[in-house]
């Protein structure tokens, strides 16, 4: 009875299975649904030659005719393509068989009724891509024989359009918008149309109805957040043209800081934290708090009245943390609770395994938004809260949503509160391992208990050159008003801006596509992982000592400087230096900035400790104007570099690159055959070199002698298959983990009871192992 992982995704015993969708259904919008404006109104980028009055973007709303400007009706196409893979490339030859003739029906002159196509196109695309795509197969009709204007092909790096009506995974397929923006069919590739199931026969039928009224009610107001959360761009910033000088710095004064006559004092909050690196507020009254001496979160609770005062600190941890939260160097909190840490890892099992540096962002929920999901489990993978639970007896543990594995050794990440993918998982990632800066879109979360890696984004910014400094985090912030991502580059003493928004589709960074770098995560097609090039950055700070934390609040940018114990103030916009504030303590982590109390936290190495800067005292608050930091003018990226100047910002393509075609079987990967008897292979049983840790936990195993021991205090451990692991204490300590002091003491005749607990345990997992082999007989 062997338990195959082939289409399963299966992590630390529990196994889903990764059903394929059949053709539409897959998207926020299903067939009769009506759009709402909010979803029409969304801009998406044209990429190919041809253009609708020369825009370079392209909404729904211009093919509903109570928005368009000549009140034309449409029926509305849309289809959605991978670059590199082979079904669609074979599909849209025959989709533009069937537009030429669906054109030569309907384009009549003076026709007020029209047939409009969008092509999305995803993994790795530029104006290059496009013009291949619609060339590279010579029965693919001209889109000058179809009047010029369709199909227009949309860069949908962001995949905001298709997941909008797809189930992103699945391609090539179709959707076919009615004249009053409702969804009214999915269709399959080209290759399964029958009958009335046909785009022709679908597009026809619309047609001839398209005189028919639209019902313009309630659902055309906003589009629901259970369906698809359309999100505003951050418009808050307003540029004063008030350029801050060296000359005129006196002149202000930071708020956080309070007047340089009469500074605000340093509070210490916390103590005792195990070499605290970051920290990070989830909502008002959270403050968590990245402890890698213990690979932990410190998750602490400030009153609400003071939001200074803390009412409770509990650690907060993974089961395999040693893995998904080992070394974490920056916690950052994304939408509605996510939160996604960066580890300086190079994935060594705490030194039981050679580095295979497997390793990059974790995704996590913290539960502040309530969810069905089992994000927080306890040793069993039973549901629990880690805002509630007794530490001193039960162990409640975070469960992850995601990860990615593209940043070995990373020094910091942060949240980018962009507006146009779907789910606003994006976060920046200063790649310790390469020296560079990485962009990820988790998209649509796998969520708890599974390994489905097949939906994510990464892309590489190799342009942009970073040093690390072992065991001193380097610390990114997204200002989303500016979308200037600013990143400490502790190694070389400076802090760089780079324009969030900049950048194309340099090439393919998946070396099974011709790139250098191996994609541990997935290799399907609806995996992307590129490299970027032609950004704009700059260096916006120099001569910094060691920048470590960095954050913004309005007008400022702050940063902390891990060897002087400084923080200093920025006007965020010129990079200025407003001022500067001496904390008296060296090894200056991670700072943030609290808007509800106006004060500024940080943790502190050398003393272990949470503080803040308290400005509270009226005398030491800043007033009238000099507290008001100008916004000065736009930002300052650099220049945009010429196409073809330099290899990581090279010519435009005009040809479609490799097509994937091979599906790999590599332990990491989620099409492995791997069973729960792994864990009692030769190999794992010696925990020798071909051993490999990684695949031991997608195997199920928590508690095996080649991982790092769950238990505290010297408890023995057992897996428990499909669960967890439980833990056999010794008289002298209690709780799930051996955690916590025996009391009242033991007597003598419980101290023999618990070792024999402790051997019958041992037995059990000897007979589980012995049954497992049994089992694997039949």
């Amino acid at each position: 009875m062997t338990m195959i992982l082939m289409l399963f995704s299966c992590l630390i015993g529990a196994c889903y299975f990764n059903a394929v969708h059949a053709y539409g259904g897959g998207g926020f919008w299903q067939e009769n649904d009506v759009l709402p404006l909010d979803v029409l109104s969304r801009a998406h980028s044209v990429c190919s030659t041809n253009k609708i009055d020369s825009k370079a973007t392209v909404s729904l709303e211009d093919f509903d005719f109570r928005q368009n400007e000549n009140q034309h009706k449409y029926v509305t196409i849309i289809g959605t393509y991978f670059t590199g893979c082979t079904p669609g490339r074979l599909d849209y030859p025959t989709l533009t068989t069937y537009l030429k003739s669906l054109y030569e029906t309907y384009e009549t002159e003076g026709a007020t009724a029209h047939v409009a196509t969008l092509v999305s196109l995803k993994n790795g695309v530029n104006a290059g891509v496009c013009d291949a795509w619609m060339t590279h197969d010579a029965n693919s009709v001209n889109v000058n024989d179809m009047g010029g204007k369709f199909p227009l092909m949309i860069d949908d790096r962001d995949r905001s359009l298709t997941y909008s009506f797809f189930d992103a995974a699945v391609h090539p397929q179709y959707t076919v918008l009615d004249h009053c923006m409702r969804v009214a069919k999915f269709l399959p590739g080209t290759a399964d149309f029958e009958g009335e199931e046909s785009l022709l026969s679908v597009v026809t039928s619309l047609m001839l109805n398209i005189s028919a009224s639209c019902d313009d009610g309630e659902d055309r107001r906003a589009s629901d957040v259970l369906k698809e959360r359309v999100r505003a761009k951050d418009a808050s910033f307003v540029a004063d043209g008030v350029v801050v000088t060296s000359a005129s710095a006196g002149d202000y004064c930071v708020d956080a800081f309070g007047p340089r006559t009469n500074r605000g004092s340093v509070k210490v909050v916390e103590t005792g934290l195990n070499t605290p690196r970051a920290l990070s507020f989830n909502g008002a009254n959270e403050i968590w708090i990245a402890t890698a001496g213990d690979d932990s979160l410190r998750l602490v609770t400030l009153d609400d009245a003071t939001k200074a005062t803390a009412t409770t600190s509990r650690s907060v941890t993974d089961r395999a943390k040693y893995h998904y939260l080992d070394k974490v160097s920056q916690i950052a909190f994304g939408l509605d609770g996510n939160f996604a840490t960066c580890q300086e890892s190079s994935n060594d099992y705490d030194g039981m395994k050679t580095s295979n540096y497997f390793m990059g962002p974790t995704l996590y929920d913290s539960g502040i938004v309530p969810t069905s999901e089992d994000i927080n489990i306890d040793l069993n993978g039973e549901k629990c809260d880690v805002r509630t639970y007794d530490q001193s007896s039960k162990s409640c543990f975070l469960t992850h949503e995601d990860m990615l594995h593209a940043t070995p050794l990373c020094m910091g990440i942060a949240h980018d509160g962009e507006s146009q993918t779907s789910y606003g998982n994006v976060f920046w990632a200063f790649d310790g391992y390469h020296g560079t800066l990485v962009r990820y879109d988790f998209e649509k979360p796998h969520g708890p208990k599974s390994l489905d890696h097949d939906l994510a984004n990464v892309r590489r910014y190799d342009e942009v050159q970073l040093k690390r400094e072992a065991d001193v985090p380097s610390h990114i912030v997204v200002d989303s008003a500016t979308r200037a991502v600013y990143v400490a580059d502790t190694g070389n003493n400076r802090i760089i801006v780079l324009n969030a928004d900049s950048g194309r589709f340099a090439y393919n960074a998946r070396s099974d596509l011709g790139g250098e770098y191996t994609s541990w995560s997935s290799q399907k097609a609806s995996f992307e992982y590129s490299v970027f090039g032609c950004a704009q950055f700059r260096t916006f700070i120099e001569g910094l000592n060691k920048p470590s934390g960095i954050a913004v609040h309005e007008n400022v940018l702050y940063v902390s400087e891990y060897s002087s114990g400084k923080i200093k103030a920025f006007q965020k916009t010129s990079g200025v230096l407003l001022d500067t504030f001496e904390t008296g303590s060296m090894a200056l982590g991670g700072i943030a900035f609290q808007p509800s109390s106006n004060k500024l936290w940080y943790v502190c190495r050398s003393s272990n400790s949470l503080r803040y800067i308290d400005v509270s005292m009226t005398e030491q608050k800043c007033s009238g104007s000099t507290g008001t930091i100008p916004s000065g003018n736009a930002i300052d990226f650099g220049t945009v570099p010429v196409s073809g100047s330099t290899d990581l910002c090279p010519a435009l393509p005009t040809s479609l690159g490799i097509a994937v075609h091979v599906e790999h079987d590599d332990g990491y990967l989620n099409t492995t055959m791997l069973s729960y008897s792994y864990g009692m292979s030769e190999s794992c049983m010696a925990c020798d070199d071909d051993c490999d840790n990684d695949m031991l936990l997608m195997a199920g195993w928590l508690c095996h002698k080649c991982l790092p021991q769950p238990c505290e205090n010297d408890g023995v451990c057992t897996n428990v298959q499909g669960k967890g692991y439980s833990c056999a204490c010794s008289e002298d300590f209690t709780g799930d983990r051996c955690q916590s002091p025996a009391s009242p003491p033991p007597s003598s005749s419980s101290s023999s009871a618990g070792g024999i607990h402790m051997r019958r345990s041992l037995s059990a997992f000897s007979v589980a192992i012995g049954l497992m082999y049994l089992f694997e007989l039949f």
